[in-house]
């Protein structure tokens, strides 16, 4: 857990530093719904193996931080990174936190891919924690503007989501409300790639 408290700590602060935007301030439940949606579209793009469709999830210099690797700069950068992917046959996302303030927005949580396997033989999983900081386009679209994340090891690859669990039901039993700190886990699955547009748009 203290990577986790770590991992998050930075990316709060590389939010705290990314250039203002004048765009009214406010984070709204249609933002929170819009994110969500992105986050959809990125998942479909991520099983239809589309890497243009994943790329423009991004801001045009956004970046990938990996952890595990070398940062990854730009859409050309992205678009290669995302090819590079194994068949995955169905990703599994879970938010277990999403907030922001103004134009600038954060999402916590664990994504599972699940590659395609040939027949017979045994499932294929790997996790990865991720922050995604997310930015509020001029046109009203979320676009993510740095992404942070690290492999997990899959016996406690939702070991976050667990402790964040276990504190609010602490704390509802404690009278406490748990408020905005730490959101229901919410499994995003992908839903049938069709196309879809924005809301005012795709992660």
């Amino acid at each position: 857990m203290r990577f986790e408290r770590l991992f998050l700590g930075a990316a709060l602060v590389a939010l705290a530093v990314l250039p203002a935007c004048s765009l009214p301030s406010g984070f709204t439940s249609r933002d929170r719904a819009v994110i969500e949606s992105e986050a959809k579209f990125w998942a479909d793009a991520v099983v239809a193996g589309d890497a243009e469709a994943i790329a423009s999830c991004y801001e045009t210099e956004g970046v990938i931080l990996p952890g595990d690797g070398s940062p990854i700069v730009g859409t050309e950068a992205l678009t290669a990174y995302y090819a590079q992917l194994p068949d995955i046959r169905k990703v599994r996302l879970q938010m277990v936190e999403l907030n922001g303030h103004g134009p600038l927005a954060y999402a916590l949580g664990t994504v599972e891919f699940v590659e395609r396997v040939a027949e017979g033989e045994e499932p294929r999983s790997s996790f990865r924690r991720f922050v995604d900081l997310w930015r509020r386009q001029s046109n009203g679209r979320w676009l993510i503007a740095r992404a942070l994340s690290h492999e997990l090891d899959p016996t406690n690859a939702f070991e976050l989501e667990d402790a964040l669990n276990a504190g609010a039901k602490a704390a509802e039993e404690d009278g406490a409300s748990p408020g905005d700190e730490a959101a229901d886990p919410a499994e995003l699955e992908p839903a049938p790639a069709d196309g879809q547009t924005v809301p005012s748009d795709p992660r």
